[in-house]
């Protein structure tokens, strides 16, 4: 009796992580129901991951269980398609993911990061040229390397030609030079101007829609506490006080979380936030010893980072000529004031 029910109770708590790792990452594909077998290389490639997902041709009133929407539809079929833009920018506001595949989903894209897409581009060759990578999204690759997507008689895709740098160009047909995946500069939102069926190398494609996925998770689940300044060392003074800017990132892999920000113990900051914080903020200090402390927590996670430095102002102040940089940070030379001293310039000729 006592080992059937410690099997019940495995078996129940092996359910309940297996679904909590299936459902951390929910995603919403929508499509116009046009092309059903790009569709089924999306469906494949998520249960392979033990995605959660479901397909509809309908976007929901409800996007708040959704981390991804994947957006696919036929714009030369049908130009006016009403992909919902209002709210899938709202949804991307409040922390989603947007992915747009083939000629309308890149298109989509596209105007989500504010760049132009172009249309009706025909193809005879899918050779493409890696423009960009990182360390999930064509890490087996180098910057110029080629990737065969295929090749077609007559293909009509969307393409990109901005120079805008609301984005990042990723891969640009070889012959002649058009861009078919793009993203916005943080990675929430992904353009790739193909489908993965007809005339296309299927397993190519399937590669980077897969790359793509993974690299929204990488994101998802990162959590990080990145203090940019101060520095861990010590900074001069001249003045009663010196004016140091406080400035950290924080990325949480879930979507709220409440910020703690301390100076030597005293509170600086108390607020809630979701999913990420860039801050920035000046604080005039006397000279003296300070650490600071960053918490972020959820009821799931708490991640913690101090930083320590100190202002000091120098003992021999008022006993010595000082040079320093043009910012007033960096001492360039010391004299005692009784011992002659010369001062040189590298644009004086004469000194």
């Amino acid at each position: 009796m006592k080992r059937l029910i410690f099997l019940i109770s495995m078996y129940i708590t092996l359910y309940f992580f297996l679904f909590k790792c299936s459902t951390a990452f929910n995603v919403l594909i929508f499509h116009d129901g046009r092309h059903p077998d790009h569709i089924e290389v999306l469906e494949e490639i998520l249960s392979s991951k033990n995605i959660s997902y479901i397909s509809l041709t309908q976007l929901p009133q409800n996007l708040e269980n959704y981390s991804l929407i994947i957006l696919e539809y036929d714009i030369f079929a049908d130009r006016f398609f009403d992909w919902k833009r209002d709210r899938i920018e709202n949804f991307i506001a409040k922390g989603g993911f947007f992915l747009g595949f083939g000629d309308g989903g890149s298109s989509a894209a596209a105007l989500l990061i504010n760049i132009t897409p172009s249309f009706m581009l025909y193809a005879s060759s899918f050779l493409s040229e890696i423009m960009y990578k990182n360390e999930i999204l064509f890490s087996n690759f180098s910057i110029g390397d080629t990737i065969d997507l295929g090749r077609a008689a007559c293909y009509h895709v969307t393409y990109i030609e901005s120079v805008n740098d609301n984005y990042i160009p990723w891969l640009k047909i070889k012959e002649n030079n058009r861009i078919l995946l793009f993203s916005s500069k943080d990675f929430r939102i992904f353009g790739f101007t193909i489908g993965c069926g007809g005339w296309i190398n299927v397993e190519n494609c399937k590669y980077i829609y897969n790359q793509i996925i993974e690299l929204f998770l990488h994101i998802n689940n990162k959590t990080e506490i990145k203090i940019i300044s101060p520095l861990n060392k010590t900074y001069l003074s001249f003045g009663n006080s010196t004016q140091i800017q406080l400035e950290f990132n924080v990325i949480f892999s879930r979507r709220n979380f409440s910020l703690e920000v301390y100076i030597n113990d005293i509170i600086l900051l108390n607020e809630s936030v979701t999913e990420r914080i860039n801050f920035k903020q000046n604080l005039n200090q006397p000279p003296g010893d300070y650490c600071i402390k960053i918490v972020a927590r959820n009821n799931e996670t708490i991640l913690i980072k101090t930083l320590c430095y100190s202002i000091r102002k120098p003992s021999i102040y008022n006993k010595t000529l000082f040079i320093t940089d043009e910012n007033w940070k960096n001492i360039l030379a010391l004299s005692p004031l009784k011992i002659p001293t010369i001062v040189y310039k590298p644009e004086y000729k004469d000194y």
